[in-house]
């Protein structure tokens, strides 16, 4: 789903969720992916410390129906990240309808606060912490809102159609040409990995 690396900001959503919902047993800590550079040993130090041993799960990596069941039995996703281009893991959040609590250092954060899919706050452990205070303010009516509004915004920005329709607005203010020709071959050839990212099972 993701990777165990410093930049997603990892750190800080063990510390937050410490500091924050170390008194609510109810709420379990996922994580999810690879740990692809070795740090997934001094996080769990860090757990041990925090005395979160047993409220924190690490999977490895996980795709397919062990991915998309994981995501929509969340009650929420956290990316704290650091530097993210796009975050494809954040879109599929949204397409099982799932609230994205995110950095302001997801490129699509924008959206995600426009359409009130999820919240959004600095990379930091304030940050961190605030993501979790600010969901868990929301009222019950609010929260289920907010999932609704969570696969609303992947199906109106970044279901593959739409985003292929975009990327074709896009070209077309710059090179003049309007004819659909991105959307036909697109539909006309198997999606490819990353495409097939964006469409819901």
């Amino acid at each position: 789903m993701g990777r165990i690396h410093p930049k997603k900001g990892c750190d800080l959503l063990i510390e937050a969720f410490a500091k924050v919902l170390a008194q609510q047993p109810e709420w379990h800590l996922i994580m999810a992916g690879p740990d692809q550079v070795g740090w997934q040993k001094e996080l769990t130090h860090r757990a041990a410390r925090l005395d979160l041993t047993q409220r924190i799960t690490w999977t490895g990596m996980l795709s397919g129906a062990m991915k998309w069941g994981a995501l929509r039995a969340a009650e929420v996703f956290v990316l704290a990240s650091h530097q993210e281009n796009f975050g494809i893991a954040v879109a599929e959040a949204l397409a099982a309808g799932t609230p994205a609590l995110i950095s302001n250092k997801v490129n699509i954060w924008r959206e995600i606060l426009a359409d009130n899919a999820g919240i959004v706050t600095e990379d930091t452990l304030s940050g961190a912490c605030q993501l979790f205070d600010s969901y868990l303010g929301l009222s019950e009516d609010n929260k289920r809102a907010m999932r609704l509004l969570a696969r609303q915004c992947f199906k109106e920005r970044f279901e593959i159609s739409k985003a292929a329709a975009s990327l074709q607005l896009v070209l077309a203010s710059v090179t003049g040409i309007s004819e659909p020709t991105l959307i036909s071959r697109t539909e006309e050839r198997r999606p490819s990995s990353s495409e097939s990212l964006l469409q819901v099972p």
